[in-house]
């Protein structure tokens, strides 16, 4: 896939509000299908209107009181994908004005595939409900046992399910130690 030199950017308040993201951010958002996504939508709403996982919503306000406490931190892996390519991404986070934190994402990297129904966004699912890794976006198959999602959809024999199940955001134990590791003070 071809490369993406664009930056997105959003800034949070020392309150965990948005305060402003970069036209970047908003092109990306409605790229994505995100067509609630706009200035007047995010600008002014906390953060964790938009992180419903308890477990991610940890994770990052650790990493924030880090980054608030004037440290920055840089070059974090994640995924964001789409049904039919793998965004492989970089984030940099970093102190801004007063309690502020500047949030910079970037497309390291894009893989096409073939598209992935489970990520589309469809009405029609089952009251199933499966965990995807807010951050590499594999898929829980069993305890302890994450996989990208073509796999998981092979080994939870859902290639051929309809509807599908619904997608709940977690975090696989990898990741985990991963930004808990990030949040820990120097």
């Amino acid at each position: 896939m071809h490369d993406d030199p664009r930056t997105f950017i959003y800034w949070i308040g020392s309150d965990d509000t948005i305060v402003q993201v970069n036209a970047a951010w908003l092109a990306f958002a409605m790229e994505n299908g995100s067509d609630c996504l706009s200035t007047e939508s995010v600008v002014g709403k906390s953060l964790w209107t938009f992180i419903a996982s308890d477990v991610v919503r940890h994770l990052y306000q650790m990493v924030f009181h880090r980054i608030r406490h004037g440290q920055s931190i840089q070059g974090i892996p994640y995924r964001c994908d789409a049904p039919d390519s793998r965004r492989f991404m970089q984030m940099d986070l970093k102190p801004a004005a007063g309690l502020s934190v500047q949030i910079e994402n970037r497309i390291i990297r894009q893989e096409s595939r073939v598209p992935v129904p489970i990520l589309s966004d469809y009405r029609d699912m089952s009251d199933q409900i499966l965990l995807i890794c807010s951050f590499c976006k594999r898929i829980k198959t069993g305890p302890s046992c994450w996989a990208e999602v073509e796999e998981a959809m092979a080994t939870l024999g859902l290639n051929d399910a309809w509807p599908l199940p619904q997608l709940s955001h977690g975090v696989c134990e990898k990741c985990f130690a991963h930004w808990e590791t990030l949040g820990e003070q120097e």
